[in-house]
């Protein structure tokens, strides 16, 4: 028996079915089994070629044509290597990965939707030669 379950917990009503019976202070509860299973979180996945392409969309970074030279730079300068369909990185890839997160930390690794870049720039021009936007 599941005690939670997201899609079926959040959108019943108070009257309806849930999975637990009522309770009250002081019931007895009968033990049916226990389980000695262990659970550890995982990591999320390492990335394949097509959801790097994917996330590369979503962000708006780079175009269609430039995603097959963004990902044999990423392979041709060691950055990473493709294991078993999945991208593992290097050493190198470590190093270029802190040194670039140390020089900028405020940089966020998600990031900012092209047209607030255009808006960021604007306003800076604006700002400088003391005009408004």
């Amino acid at each position: 028996m599941s005690v939670y379950q997201e899609s079926v917990d959040d959108s019943k009503g108070e009257g309806e079915e849930s999975l637990l019976p009522p309770m009250k202070k002081g019931d007895v509860i009968t033990l049916l089994k226990i389980r000695p299973e262990q659970h550890f979180t995982e990591p999320p996945p390492r990335y394949t070629e097509a959801s790097l392409v994917k996330t590369l969309e979503e962000h708006g970074i780079g175009r269609p044509s430039t995603y097959a030279s963004i990902i044999s730079t990423l392979t041709a300068r060691e950055y990473v290597t493709l294991e078993k369909r999945r991208f593992q990185p290097t050493d190198v890839g470590r190093v270029v990965s802190k040194f670039l997160t140390s020089i900028s930390p405020n940089t966020s690794t998600t990031p900012s939707p092209p047209h607030s870049k255009t808006t960021s720039t604007k306003s800076r021009a604006a700002s400088a030669s003391g005009s408004p936007c």
